[in-house]
């Protein structure tokens, strides 16, 4: 059984000054347009960024990047299950913070325990919703694009990685668990927001290389440019500082968790 409390007491394994200093708009990288997609998987060497870049269709990306030592794959993938299958285990990540988030469906609560399929798949076409409150009236985010710092209201579906448009031809059976895909929606925008999360294992731990492509979408085919409506410079920061707090959270418990939830 699961201390909560300890947890939700805890102190929170905070962001590094100089990771937070790098949240800046940042040079153009060939593998982080959208339409090179594929580049997270086949360059060479991908070098841990942290930014945003705005292009001009009007799109936008966002990068981060978290190393977590001490844990593998799989373990990222049982949180991303375990988490969400009960609400309040999401929130161990913010304690801080005042959130709210969504129950499964029973499509979802089927699948999520279905210990046919390997963690990774089990997230597939499953959604998720994350609301904080922002400080920011409504009206003002509608009318300016203003927004606060805040996460908002926001929506996420879960995607296999063919389906945010990344080539599955290029791994060998298996390696799919290197990616966690969604596509995710704020009411308060006209754009989808793609998202990918690359990570590779060695020997010590995990690096995750996180990508949002703001207002573009796959279609199946191409990727597409979605909604008129101007990316504010603050989403993109919030996007970013949000990722890099997520993961240095979940750094700071998950061993520990993983180990007591699979020993019993």
């Amino acid at each position: 059984m699961i201390d909560y409390e300890k947890y939700q007491n805890r102190s929170v394994v905070q962001v590094d000054e100089l990771r937070l200093s790098k949240i800046k708009e940042i040079p153009f990288h060939k593998e982080m347009y959208y339409k090179n997609i594929n580049r997270i998987v086949t360059a060479p060497s991908l070098e841990p960024m942290i930014g945003y870049k705005k292009f001009e269709d009007g799109s936008a990306v966002c990068a981060s990047y978290t190393r977590i030592d001490g844990v593998t794959k799989e373990m990222i993938h049982w949180w991303n299950i375990w988490a969400h299958i009960d609400p309040k285990r999401y929130l161990l990540l913010f304690p801080q913070k005042v959130l709210q988030v969504s129950s499964l469906s029973k499509k979802d609560e089927k699948q999520f325990t279905d210990h046919t399929l390997p963690y990774f798949e089990r997230k597939w076409d499953s959604e998720f919703r994350l609301i904080e409150k922002s400080k920011c009236p409504v009206w003002m985010s509608k009318l300016f694009g203003k927004i606060g710092n805040d996460l908002g209201d926001v929506s996420y579906r879960f995607k296999r990685p063919i389906e945010v448009g990344i080539d599955e031809s290029l791994f060998e059976d298996g390696e799919l668990d290197k990616f966690i895909c969604a596509v995710a929606f704020n009411p308060l925008f006209d754009f989808p927001i793609t998202i990918v999360h690359y990570m590779i294992e060695d020997e010590s731990g995990v690096e995750i290389h996180s990508r949002f492509w703001l207002g573009v979408q796959f279609n199946g085919k191409k990727f597409v440019r979605v909604g008129n409506k101007k990316i504010p410079l603050t989403l993109l920061k919030n996007k970013v500082k949000h990722c890099l707090e997520e993961y240095t959270s979940l750094g700071g418990i998950l061993q520990e968790l993983y180990v007591a939830e699979n020993t019993k």
